[in-house]
């Protein structure tokens, strides 16, 4: 029979690889993410924590805000009760599920679970990915328009082929942003080489993200480089590094979208779209045009039912309904959703959801702010922009990186300490 502290130390084990293995998996395979997810459950029950922990929950104000992550599920919950399509609300309770275990789980640990460097070993785990994903990406564009003659192989979708570009663009942004905290903060020792690898390596993701030619990730992608030439300037009173790192990298990231024309022709179709009428001038399904079509209808089943919503389960149906009756044909006929979440969420639970949800981004963020905990900051603000442009709460791709990485980051500082809360 095992010593006690063995059996912990297994537990510690687990809990550590299935971190590692969400991190790496998520931009490289992400139906293998949910089995991780699981096993962190099981391992979570197994060791039970909670059962001296969960007191504490009240006690201690940072568990309790953790906890609080896990809020939202619980409107999708009681959403449930006055919707009628319980089947697709059913379906929305599994896809979500992550925001009422990720929460659960993080709030009721032992503070020192991992070392400091284990916990800078799950976000440099999830750069791996994002870089091992993008290789296996590329080689099979390379094969299209090798052996099947693709056109624009290495663009939008036909480069993305099993992850949407916007949602592979955030988690480039976002890697982007730990590699720039890497060398910017001082928190990792970095040598001169590995300093240049890492902004080789942050370069090759920014040709990524603009041949990947999402509007929302160029504009995130532009949101990591003015936010960390900001502390740059304002925080280490580096006025010229901060300039020239701005200057540069957006820069780089201008003259990049000249030399790949279909990403500078795909940002121009959205500003002409945003200027000029909003009527749809084309049959693609998700044009900017139709996006904010799209929008207007999602306002106008919100202005219906403002307080509680239409139900977890019946946000579908109404969204359909009112594109039929609005003649957005493209949008009835793909089932599409409403391509924000701000107001996707307003759709399902009413204001009480809508509010919560902008409290999960404000809130975490004013203490990460006053606690200089940058990389959790510019992780929610390229969040928050994403969501404004996709329903990212509706799909693992989103709900799963939104759930993990937010409890990951806050339950890392524990939202009140300016060093990270983990063993020596």
């Amino acid at each position: 029979m095992k010593k006690p502290g063995n059996r912990k130390m297994i537990h510690r084990n687990i809990f550590y690889f299935c971190l590692l293995g969400i991190s790496f998996f998520l931009p490289v395979f992400p139906k293998i993410v949910p089995y991780f997810i699981t096993l962190l459950f099981l391992n979570w029950i197994v060791e039970a924590p909670f059962r001296h922990n969960f007191k504490l929950v009240f006690k201690e104000k940072q568990r309790f805000l953790l906890l609080s992550f896990s809020f939202l599920y619980i409107l999708y919950l009681i959403g449930m009760t006055y919707s009628n399509n319980l089947e697709y609300g059913r379906e929305d309770l599994e896809i979500k599920l992550s925001l009422l275990v990720l929460p659960l789980i993080f709030s009721t640990l032992d503070k020192a679970v991992l070392t400091k460097k284990e916990g800078f070993n799950v976000l440099s785990f999830f750069v791996t990915g994002c870089f091992t994903g993008t290789l296996l990406l590329l080689g099979h564009s390379w094969y299209n328009e090798t052996w099947n003659h693709m056109d624009n192989a290495f663009y939008y979708g036909n480069l993305s082929w099993f992850f949407h570009p916007t949602y592979l663009s955030m988690y480039l942004s976002f890697s982007v942003a730990v590699l720039a905290w890497y060398i910017i903060s001082g928190e990792v020792s970095i040598r001169p080489l590995l300093k240049i690898i890492l902004i080789l390596l942050s370069i090759y993701f920014l040709i990524l993200i603009i041949l990947l030619s999402s509007k929302a990730g160029i504009l995130s992608l532009a949101l990591v480089m003015v936010f960390f030439s900001s502390i740059l300037i304002i925080k280490n009173k580096n006025w010229i590094t901060g300039l020239i790192f701005l200057v540069t990298s957006l820069l780089t990231l201008y003259l990049g979208l000249q030399f790949f024309p279909y990403a500078s022709g795909r940002m121009s179709v959205a500003r002409e779209s945003v200027s000029e009428d909003s009527s749809i001038k084309s049959d693609k399904a998700e044009s900017t045009a139709e996006r904010i079509m799209i929008w207007k209808s999602g306002l106008e089943i919100i202005h219906e039912h403002m307080l509680f919503g239409v139900g977890t389960g019946d946000v579908k149906d109404e969204l359909l309904l009112k594109y039929k009756q609005c003649n957005i044909a493209p949008a009835f006929e793909k089932k599409l959703n409403a391509h924000n979440q701000y107001i996707q969420t307003f759709l399902s639970i009413g204001i009480f959801g809508f509010l919560l949800l902008l409290s999960m981004m404000l809130l975490p963020s004013l203490i990460a702010i006053r606690q200089e905990q940058h990389l959790y900051v510019i992780f929610l603000l390229i969040f928050a922009l994403n969501i404004a442009f996709e329903s990212m709460l509706e799909v693992q791709a989103g709900v799963v990186y939104f759930a993990f990485f937010n409890t990951f980051l806050f339950w890392v500082w524990k939202g009140n300490n300016p060093e990270p809360v983990l063993a020596a």
